[in-house]
């Protein structure tokens, strides 16, 4: 059961953080790639999609070092003997179909989801059936949401620079927000900001001591 707990806890802490990295990117590629990389501009396509799909990356590795800690890494390494010819023969479609690099950032994100998914299952499934399994899965895709409104905020028209600070406020938001929720919702994170309090503290009484 300790283990479980560490599970939720650990995923929630990256399903909370993560969404934060990838605002943040796509908060600064705009205005820097158009700035000093501009023959790149057609980069910025991809990056959205990228950054929601290291979303998924990022919980499909927590998902697989806790297989590897409970002695269950045979079913990553059945899950990588199907999906490693699958994106291939998928990424061969869509290259014959004429698409190009947005095609392949797609695929990349169907990769990362439909592979973390599955993670998510068999991961899970060591502690209720599949349904709650899926259910649970669904709620922790949900932070991936804000991704999504920092990346629609393109399809506004306004001003790029206003476009940039409305996607770093609701960056800051989220990171406010964030906090708010694991410090609440999990041990690690309270725990490592008592020791912050804690270690301010110390700090502060030492400066105090000096002055």
């Amino acid at each position: 059961m300790r283990l479980k707990i560490f599970l939720d806890e650990s995923l929630l802490v990256i399903a909370f953080m993560t969404p934060l990295i990838s605002m943040l990117t796509i908060s600064l590629a705009e205005p820097l790639i158009t700035i000093f990389l501009p023959k790149y501009v057609e980069s910025l396509r991809y990056i959205d999609k990228l950054s929601i799909a290291y979303y998924f990356l990022s919980l499909g590795a927590m998902l697989g070092t806790f297989l590897i800690a409970v002695n269950q890494q045979g079913k990553i390494l059945v899950l990588n003997l199907i999906f490693i010819p699958f994106i291939l023969l998928l990424n061969f479609a869509v290259f014959k179909n004429g698409f190009d690099l947005l095609g392949i950032a797609y695929v990349t994100f169907v990769n990362f989801f439909l592979r973390t998914f599955i993670l998510f299952v068999l991961s899970y499934v060591n502690y209720s059936k599949i349904f709650p399994s899926v259910i649970s899965f669904v709620k922790f895709s949900l932070p991936s949401l804000p991704i999504l409104m920092v990346f629609a905020l393109k399809f506004v028209r306004v001003d790029a620079y206003l476009r940039f600070y409305l996607r770093i406020l609701i960056a800051f938001v989220w990171f406010g927000v964030s906090i708010y929720y694991l410090s609440r919702k999990t041990q690690i994170v309270s725990s490592m900001m008592s020791i912050v309090k804690e270690k301010a503290w110390v700090y502060l009484e030492k400066a105090r001591d000096i002055f």
